[in-house]
């Protein structure tokens, strides 16, 4: 199978291409700069130089494959014009989609794939409970379309939501960073409310698996058109983020409302009132998915990483 990815060089997209390549596949990496070709390039797989707004480039890559696979977004930061972003997302998805579905693969139609790369903010439960749509980040268009390009193209596709954190020991994820500034900052821990609200986690290896095991999956034996969800700490609360970094940082924890979090935690405030209660049962026994990789918690307490540091 020959493989288009976008953000190949990112934290999901490199593990994949890896896997894809031990795996006997093939791979062109989508590369916005001469780094993240480096990257793409030093694991063995082509370079297509291009961004998600080059949408020839996208048909060029995604119209040459068997599958391909959209892990390209921005980062969670403050003054993204998240409307526009999404917008770029979703022309981004049917450019990549059209082309893959009408392009050179000698695979049926039926056995292409596409796969979409969004979030759980707003998830209800398991992965056939729905979500309730965010229009301040309206990544939920981008799902919907997916589905839909599915039925008028007659291709599989999928959304694989990772939850808010997808983590590895070697970089801290910005949320977590966030309140580890925001605790050095302030003297003390904070949490929002009474910090019930709970995040689902995963690290990036198994995450990157589960994308391996959508593409080398028996279409008679997987549905298709069908939320993934790779969740390994299924409910970690907000508290338990704030008492681990008070106890890291030798700090008192304490509760902050919402209004006043807003005042020094800006964005991570907002997120952090989002109560995330997915699970991903389904999506293990579709895949035949476990995670194995060390748990968010364990990781952030082993973490030496310099931001933990005076």
């Amino acid at each position: 199978m020959h493989v288009f990815i976008t953000g190949a060089s990112g934290g999901i997209g490199l593990r994949l291409t890896k896997l894809l390549l031990s795996h006997g596949h093939t791979v062109t990496g989508l590369a916005r700069s001469e780094a993240s070709a480096d990257k793409i390039s030093a694991a063995g797989a082509k370079v297509l130089r291009g961004t998600i707004t080059d949408l020839d480039v996208l048909a060029q890559g995604a119209g040459e494959a068997d599958a391909a696979v959209h892990t390209a977004f921005p980062n969670p930061t403050t003054g993204v014009d998240w409307i526009q972003v999404c917008a770029e997302d979703r022309a981004a998805t049917e450019a990549i989609a059209n082309a893959l579905a009408n392009g050179s693969s000698t695979l049926d139609k039926s056995k292409r794939i596409f796969i979409n790369t969004g979030g759980m903010l707003g998830n209800l439960g398991d992965e056939e409970a729905g979500k309730i749509p965010t229009p301040a980040t309206p990544r939920y268009l981008t799902e919907e379309l997916t589905t839909a390009l599915s039925k008028s193209l007659g291709i599989r596709t999928y959304n694989v939501r990772l939850p808010p954190v997808t983590h590895h020991a070697g970089m801290m994820h910005p949320f977590i960073g966030g309140m580890i500034l925001a605790a050095k900052k302030l003297g003390f821990s904070p949490y929002v409310g009474e910090g019930t609200a709970h995040w689902p986690a995963v690290h990036y290896d198994d995450a990157a698996r589960m994308y391996l095991n959508i593409l080398e999956s028996d279409p008679t034996k997987v549905p298709t058109s069908v939320p993934v969800h790779p969740i390994q700490d299924r409910a970690i609360a907000n508290k338990q983020f704030a008492e681990l970094i008070g106890k890291k940082l030798g700090l008192e924890v304490k509760s902050l409302s919402p209004d006043i979090a807003m005042q020094h935690l800006g964005f991570i405030a907002m997120i952090a009132q989002f109560d995330v209660p997915a699970s991903g049962e389904k999506s293990e026994k579709w895949f035949n998915w476990k995670p194995t990789e060390q748990g968010l918690l364990e990781e952030l307490e082993a973490s030496d990483l310099d931001i933990w540091k005076s």
